[in-house]
């Protein structure tokens, strides 16, 4: 009476203290009693007893169900659910097969509710906290304390004399003190209105939830009920805010098939992949899975005889039938191959293969079903259908399998026979490892998180969209120093052809007379190859100062590349952060749920009150609330982690090594190795030497240029002797005034290496501070471990004295719980301080330039 019975059976569920409900086990002497004795329960309950909810049902195998039918109902609005339970209840029970239709949201109990009006409370300046601690003392009572008489403290309470046996017609009489003083009448203050609530709100999810459920009457199933439900649950009009979901037997049901198929195909693939490598032939595969068909012809007799539903069970023994009854064929089909090799055609072949086998055949049949009957015999309702498929496929198996395979065997093998192509060993080894290859695939499924290390995760970082560009600006640098060095001392080569129309000859006057020159048309061609021989402001200043500014670009794409990785491990610690808080609410929430079960049993006893409990369930609320957050923030997390190693599938981070006893270096040690080595610094020295060597190359304008020409001329017609020559010219380029733009030129890159310059020492200035922080962060972090590690042993300490305390009476509940915070923080702040370690080093490697992590 008021719980459940004892767990006596594997799938019956447990119902915690309930004072309306009571269970009994009855036990018959025969099965066949069962039918009449439920019927004679419904018809007595329905007559004598009609208030009652009566829900009787055989024990029953497979997974723990509330009932075969269950619908569930999801809303907000309670009467919405109401509404919505009444009307799927309503349509359930008009379908054949179902009984004990109930819905578990009830009538509710009457409720008074305080209707308060804030505004007439605020004009006397009473609150609705006030307006509670008055309905509580002269109703429940407000507790001033405990007396201690003996073992067990009596909590003292301040209420009236009538106290929970109040009239409600005197709940308006009770008087509320404002603070000057003054009694106001509660009627004043706010309205009694009589309202039916749930006696319990149920939740599924976090969603909250009525479910509809029954039983079913004998030879129906819940796939019967529920095809005839659902099309009247979508002619219903529900409200919009309600959702539906089928659970029971359907639900179960479809989890166990689901698991089951879902390793079906592997086992088919690697039955395949062991049948090619052995027999090496797509022919004699064939003939040994033809078995297969063969057994499960044998299933349906053995069900019908036996009176079993094919279910869960009936096709696990089908499955489980693949992998035996192929065994017949491999050992027949092995002696025929045996006998072809040495020489006997295909009907000896066969003929000796039989004889040889049968014996071995049928005895391992005999001794598999002599295996299975005990469980067939049995009275368990769990086995019998398992038991009556495999016996009754494996005997229709094994003697078809001595027709069938033989036949078969002849039919495909015989003489002129088509022929399916044999693989060979290079192709069966493909096949087998495919077959692997398709196996394993599942357990690499992309949904499944990647678990990386803090040293993978900040490796991986290199692939961010930012390095990458900045490797391309280093290219791009690269190349455009190549083209700058090559103009500067590689040859140009050109050629240009020209045809000219004149309206007249031309002649030339001279004192000897005219001399024609040309003709009125006239074509030129010219193949000119130029070498520079002294090109001072190229080669000497512009060329070095492409290579230095490509040097530049690559130190730059190193520094990103860096702070790219120190991101990464960063992000990997937030998410190592959140877990140690995750953690630490868990174990609280766990020590909460421990104490809530302790606190109700002391309530039940009188050793402590009612507004225990309500506190450590605001506790835990406030902690499963928190728990929420830290999980949302745990994706999001997540998802910087992703991005901060370009990675497009789900993350998992490693824990990280404890670098708690690891010294770390002075400040001057490490600021001297980031003035060395560090990249960005390097770039800015490599920029400026290459603004320099700009600057020059403009002063270098002004200097003399020498030049080479080698070229081929062809002129028809020629005024010359000759229609093509080859000449060489030196030429000298000297242009000492250039507009007056050479010095403006100059002075802005004398200013932009100011500039530089200015940032170099900024740079370095900051380098200091940067130092001086990451190292103080370091014996920070390490200072608080420790610090924090003593809290937690002296907190654990302290809460297991506080319990002491409580069980005895000599602390409150609020003690009790301000120990148990404290163990949680003190436990959260420690891994938060060994991850703050972490993070230091991580931010000094980062500023010191160092190749080598520093774990």
């Amino acid at each position: 009476m008021g719980r459940s019975v004892p767990k006596f059976y594997y799938n019956i569920n447990r119902i915690p203290y309930s004072p309306h409900l009571a269970q009994l086990i009855v036990e018959t002497q025969n099965a066949e009693d069962l039918t009449g004795l439920l019927d004679w329960a419904r018809n007595y309950v329905k007559k004598e007893l009609p208030g009652m909810e009566l829900v009787a049902r055989k024990l029953e195998q497979g997974p723990p169900v509330g009932a075969p039918v269950e619908v569930r109902i999801y809303g907000n609005d309670l009467e919405n659910l109401n509404t919505t339970a009444a009307m799927v209840a309503g349509e359930l029970k008009k379908i054949t097969g179902v009984t004990d239709v109930r819905h578990d949201l009830g009538p509710g109990v009457p409720t008074i509710w305080f209707k308060i009006n804030d505004a007439a409370a605020s004009r006397y300046g009473v609150s609705r906290a006030d307006l509670a601690q008055s309905l509580y003392g002269r109703t429940r009572g407000l507790p001033i304390g405990e007396l201690h008489v003996g073992e067990d403290p009596v909590p003292v309470v301040i209420r009236s004399s009538a106290g929970e046996n109040l009239p409600v017609d005197d709940l308006e009489s009770i008087s509320v003190a404002a603070p000057d003083g003054r009694l106001i009448p509660l009627a004043q203050l706010a309205g009694l209105e009589t309202v039916w609530r749930p006696a319990a709100i149920r939740h599924w999810n976090s969603r909250r939830v009525v479910t509809v459920s029954s039983q079913l009457m004998e030879g129906y199933t819940f796939s019967d009920i529920l095809a005839k439900l659902k099309p009247r649950i979508r002619a219903m009009d529900l409200p919009t805010d309600v959702d539906m979901e089928f659970g029971g037997d359907a639900e179960g049901s479809g989890e166990a098939n689901n698991a089951l198929l879902k390793s079906l195909p592997m086992g088919l693939l690697l039955l395949l992949a062991v049948l090619l490598a052995e027999f090496n032939s797509f022919r004699r595969m064939f003939i040994i899975l033809v078995t297969v068909p063969l057994a499960a012809a044998g299933v349906v007799p053995g069900l019908l005889i036996g009176a079993q539903p094919f279910g869960f069970m009936s096709m696990l023994g089908v499955i489980a039938l693949v992998g035996i009854v192929v065994n017949n064929a491999i050992v027949l089909l092995e002696v025929v191959e045996n006998r072809r090799h040495q020489g006997a055609d295909v009907d000896k072949a066969l003929e000796d293969a039989v004889s040889r086998r049968i014996r071995p055949i049928l005895l391992t049949t005999a001794t598999t079903v002599a295996g299975l009957l005990p469980l067939g015999l049995s009275s368990s309702t769990l086995w019998l259908p398992l038991a009556s498929a495999m016996i009754s496929g494996l005997l229709a198996s094994t003697l078809l399998t001595l027709v069938v395979v033989p036949a078969l065997y002849r039919i495909m093998f015989r003489q002129g026979s088509f022929r399916l192509p044999s693989m060979g060993k290079g192709i069966s080894r493909i096949v087998i490892s495919m077959a692997v290859i398709l196996v394993g695939a599942p357990l690499a499924r992309a949904d499944r998180p990647i678990r990386v290390s803090l040293p993978e995760a900040m490796e991986m970082a290199a692939a961010r969209p930012a390095v990458a560009a900045a490797h391309a600006r280093t290219l791009a640098a690269e190349k455009t120093a190549q083209a700058q060095r090559r103009k500067a001392l590689w040859p140009v080569i050109s050629s240009w052809a020209s045809r000219s129309w004149k309206d007249r000859d031309l002649a030339m006057e001279t004192p000897l007379g005219a001399f024609p020159v040309g003709g009125q048309n006239t074509t030129t061609a010219t193949v000119k190859v130029s070498q520079p021989i002294f090109d001072p402001a190229g080669l000497l200043y512009s060329a070095p100062a492409a290579r230095d500014e490509a040097r530049a670009e690559s130190l730059r794409a190193q520094w990103i590349h860096r702070q790219m990785a120190a991101h990464a491990g960063v992000s990997c610690l937030d998410i190592l952060g959140i877990d140690a808080r995750i953690k630490a609410t868990k174990a609280f929430l766990k020590s909460l749920t421990a104490r809530l079960d302790e606190i109700r049993y002391m309530v039940r006893v009188g050793r402590a009150l009612e507004a225990d409990v309500l506190k450590i369930q605001l506790a835990r609320d406030q902690a499963l609330q928190e728990m929420g957050e830290l999980k949302r923030s745990r994706d999001i997390a997540l998802l910087a982690l992703a991005r901060a190693v370009n990675h497009h599938g789900p993350l998992e981070p490693l824990p990280v090594t404890d670098l708690v006893n690891r010294e770390s270096p002075s400040v001057s040690e490490s600021f001297a190795k980031a003035l060395e080595k560090r990249p960005d610094l390097a770039a800015l020295k490599t920029a400026i030497t290459a603004l320099e060597k700009r600057r020059k190359a403009v002063k270098a304008g002004a200097w003399p240029r020498l030049d080479a020409e080698a070229a081929w001329v062809w002129n028809e017609p020629s005024s010359y002797t000759e229609n093509d020559w080859c000449q060489i010219s030196f030429s000298l380029t000297w242009a000492p005034f250039a507009s007056g733009t050479r010095r403006p030129q100059a002075a802005a890159m004398a200013a932009r290496v100011g500039s530089l310059r200015y940032d170099l020492e900024e740079a370095r200035q900051g380098i200091y501070l940067d130092v001086t922080s990451a190292t103080v962060d370091i014996e920070n972090g390490r200072d608080a471990f420790r610090v924090e590690e003593r809290g937690v042993v002296q907190s654990r300490e302290t809460l297991r004295i506080e319990r002491a305390r409580y069980r005895e009476g000599r602390s409150t509940i609020n003690d009790l719980l301000d120990a148990e915070a404290q163990v949680r923080k003190r436990g959260t702040m420690r891994e938060i301080a060994r991850l703050r370690i972490v993070r230091g080093w991580i931010r000094l490697w980062m500023i010191t330039g160092e190749k080598e992590l520093p774990f």
